[in-house]
């Protein structure tokens, strides 16, 4: 596996074609492999993740840890940043219930 190949589509031969680099995707094509399928990964951005890449800020805004370094963030503003991340994207109310 070569994560920084840049092929053409037409030189590209899978049993599986994945759309989407992020968490879900990802674990869709190991999957896929783990069953002896070839597979190609397609992503947009320039690194994989996805909204992955921040799972573990959502549930952090409201932790000791941050308390005792004096960092406070309100869910309303995490909400926000969540969603400008994904471009408004994914569904807002599963996003606001995974925060509150």
């Amino acid at each position: 596996m070569n994560p920084n190949m840049n092929i053409q589509s037409k030189d590209a031969k899978a049993d599986v074609a994945v759309i989407g680099g992020g968490g879900a995707g990802l674990a869709a094509a190991v999957t896929a492999a783990e069953k002896g399928a070839r597979v190609i990964v397609v992503e947009a951005r320039h690194i994989t993740g996805g909204n992955s890449a921040l799972a573990g800020g959502l549930f952090s805004t409201r932790t000791p840890g941050l308390e005792k370094e004096d960092i406070s963030i309100n869910n309303d503003e995490y909400f926000r940043k969540q969603m400008l991340y994904a471009h408004w994207r994914t569904n807002p109310r599963v996003v606001r219930a995974l925060i509150d």
